[in-house]
């Protein structure tokens, strides 16, 4: 009994240790979904809510985030660039060997990228996650505390926005670089955003899919969290912002 109960214990820790590692990688390949030749778009804007709820609903530090960052970026690099794979024909090479000797260090390379993003989200760019104090009965009461983390998620936003921004644009420069499927690309199925490219380029238009995701998570965190005390939450004034800026920038 006592061995079996053991073993039980073992998977369970085993699921929960597998747990957050899988879904990182499995968001980072659905990412890839939003480029050819899937065009499923519209998967960019959600991108980087797992990976967020997998940093932000664990322990504050760099390390863990930045291998959960990593995988996130193995998934989306391998997937997008998984033609890549074909070259090895020119040369002779079979498609297994060429992966290992090449396309996995290549990719493994390019995922440091959004594992550093990850790590900084984690430490100096991660919002107050404070639990609502217990004393609190009243969303009135609650305001102070639905103001702080407000501020801090888009403290967040923009920092992580701008974050991602410099880490698409260290990808596309360098003897490795390259400049496709940045997450600014992501939106040329929305002809009304993309054509903002003309003026900041795609590596800056990633600025939107990524503050947006940070807002939006921020946003249900904060209204979960009182609808759970009151039966009701406040209005995700954030939220209702950004989605007047992207109107404004879809009409513009």
């Amino acid at each position: 009994m006592s061995s079996a109960t053991d073993s039980l214990g073992f998977w369970g820790r085993l699921r929960r240790r597998l747990a957050r590692p899988l879904v990182c990688l499995l968001s980072g390949m659905a990412t890839a979904l939003a480029f050819p030749p899937y065009d499923i778009g519209n998967v960019v804007w959600l991108a980087l809510l797992p990976l967020l709820c997998c940093l932000w609903l664990g322990a504050r530090g760099f390390k863990r985030a930045f291998g959960l960052g990593w995988l996130w970026g193995m998934g989306c690099y391998a997937t997008t660039n998984s033609w890549i794979t074909e070259v090895g024909h020119v040369f002779f090479i079979p498609a297994p060997v060429f992966c290992v000797i090449a396309f996995l260090p290549l990719m493994a390379f390019y995922a440091l990228l959004p594992a550093l993003w990850a790590g900084v989200m984690n430490t100096w760019l991660r919002p107050d996650l404070t639990p609502l104090p217990d004393g609190i009965t009243t969303k009135a009461a609650a305001a102070p505390w639905a103001q702080k983390t407000l501020l801090s998620g888009l403290r967040a936003a923009l920092g992580g926005g701008a974050l991602w921004v410099c880490i698409e644009w260290l990808r596309a420069h360098g003897t490795l670089g390259y400049s496709w499927n940045s997450l600014g690309m992501a939106l040329y199925n929305g002809l009304s955003l993309v054509q903002w490219a003309e003026f900041v380029g795609t590596a800056a238009l990633s600025f939107l899919p990524v503050a947006t995701g940070i807002i939006l998570w921020c946003a249900m965190r904060r209204t979960w969290v009182q609808f759970r005390r009151f039966g009701s939450a406040s209005r995700p004034w954030d939220f209702y912002g950004t989605v007047i800026v992207l109107f404004g920038l879809f009409t513009g």
